[in-house]
């Protein structure tokens, strides 16, 4: 489905899920490859800080896909509060992925607050009481978009394709 393109940073906090890859290799997961806009191979510097335990996180749903979803009868805080648990950690300003019945859904994360309630740049999900909330600003500038475009199409009413050239160039009026 269409969606929103993705905004690339140059850093973003994450979680080790484990220490196994080989020496001066790290794996990382493909949202995480297009947030920082890096292809295989590509160096990376690492640093270990500590950051704080998450209060609340707030998404933006990024695709038209989203309200088809919600449509389905779910509570969308009570899907996102079970998906974010599947991040370590999040990053103001990232794009994130949900996955439900084969859909993936992409979230921009559009803000982030310690367990104190501080908007902070990063929080760490694991062992932590999240709340979620959702804002629809970029799914409602892209459904204002798409249906101002269609409009414009309707009202066009695609005569420039019937536009000829004659033989010297110039378009018929």
């Amino acid at each position: 489905g269409e969606h929103a393109p993705v905004k690339v940073l140059d850093k973003v906090y994450i979680s080790p899920l484990d220490f196994r890859s080989p020496e001066n290799y790290i794996f990382m997961p493909q949202w995480l490859m297009r947030t920082l806009d890096l292809k295989a191979n590509d160096l990376v510097d690492i640093s270990f800080v500590r950051i704080n335990l998450a209060g609340l996180v707030v998404f933006q749903p990024c695709s038209f896909e989203w309200d088809d979803l919600m449509e389905g009868n779910e509570d969308p805080k009570t899907i996102l509060e079970h998906e974010v648990n599947k991040y370590s950690s999040l990053t103001a300003g990232s794009t994130i992925y949900i996955e439900r019945r084969g859909v993936s859904y992409p979230l921009y994360v559009s803000e982030t607050r310690s367990e104190l309630g501080v908007a902070v740049r990063g929080v760490r999900v694991q062992d932590s009481d999240v709340q979620v909330d959702i804002d629809r600003k970029i799914l409602d500038e892209m459904i204002e978009q798409r249906d101002a475009l269609l409009e414009e199409m309707r009202g066009e009413g695609y005569e420039e394709e019937e536009e000829e050239e004659d033989e010297d160039g110039d378009e018929e009026e």
